[in-house]
């Protein structure tokens, strides 16, 4: 390795994968902050990349050495999250409309059953 080759930090010790959090963590907040506008969701986003990261970083650390750059790599897995939430919640929006929907008329069954005895 020359002087002014970079080094990937080590992600399987802590130290390196803290230095890898400091350093691509805001970066992977604004690519999800940049689709959902929810800032919440995306803080979420983030802590389940890395959290994913630091329970495969054994396999993860030979998979992405030299293969990858973190940056890209990262980049990669918050747009796949982020597609996954959206995808995620307009399903959920889906369900509920549909079962308000089929609901909804069962919602004063009481109240008109009182109606209709009177």
């Amino acid at each position: 390795m020359g002087i002014f080759q970079k080094t990937k930090p080590d992600i399987r010790t802590k130290t390196g994968f803290t230095v890898l959090y400091e350093k691509y963590g805001e970066f992977v907040f604004y690519i999800c902050y940049r689709y959902l506008q929810d800032k919440e969701a995306s803080h979420n986003i983030v802590a389940e990349i890395f959290t994913s990261i630091w329970e495969r970083r054994e396999t993860l650390y030979q998979e992405t050495w030299g293969k990858y750059s973190w940056k890209r790599y990262l980049s990669q897995a918050a747009k796949h999250q982020v597609f996954d939430h959206l995808r995620i919640k307009k399903q959920l929006e889906v369900y509920f409309s549909r079962s308000s929907y089929q609901f909804g008329s069962f919602s004063n069954t009481t109240e008109e059953h009182l109606y209709f005895s009177e």
